[in-house]
């Protein structure tokens, strides 16, 4: 696993964690490019406390490694060399995430219930006079 600094509670995983990659048999060797951008990240709790770390995102390629094949009557050919191994190219993000986590104030929670009660007794006043007037047009006044 690779990391940039401290987790925080409900921090997204690392891209790499649990990664596991196994070249076929009959690609031999090749070339593993992880591209990798490091977000900073500051973390502020409950209680203002900050933790700063960092997060990343990853893209990464594979690149066989193709031997061509020797023929001492062929002309020579020009062919890409490629190095075999694993490469991490690290970039730096300009841009900072900036998470915190925050409870819902009491007087919050209760203003919410009260536009929720309300706006379920008003959706029912509004049914109920429908129904009232379909049935008085209807059925007619008695």
């Amino acid at each position: 696993s690779i990391s940039f600094g401290h987790p925080y509670p409900s921090m997204p995983s690392n891209p790499l964690d649990n990664v596991h990659r196994i070249i076929k048999a009959d690609e031999n060797t090749g070339l593993f490019q992880y591209f990798i951008r490091v977000i900073p990240t500051i973390y502020t709790d409950e209680s203002n406390n900050k933790i700063y770390t960092n997060q990343y995102t990853l893209t990464d390629r594979f690149r066989p490694l193709i031997v061509p094949p020797v023929d001492i009557h062929a002309p020579p050919q020009h062919t890409e060399a490629i190095l075999p191994g694993i490469f991490f190219i690290y970039e730096l993000s300009p841009f900072m995430i900036e998470a915190s986590r925050m409870r819902m104030p009491l007087l919050h929670l209760l203003t919410k219930l009260c536009a929720i009660i309300g706006g379920v007794f008003t959706v029912l006043g509004v049914l109920d006079s429908v129904i009232f007037r379909l049935q008085k047009l209807l059925f007619g006044s008695k």
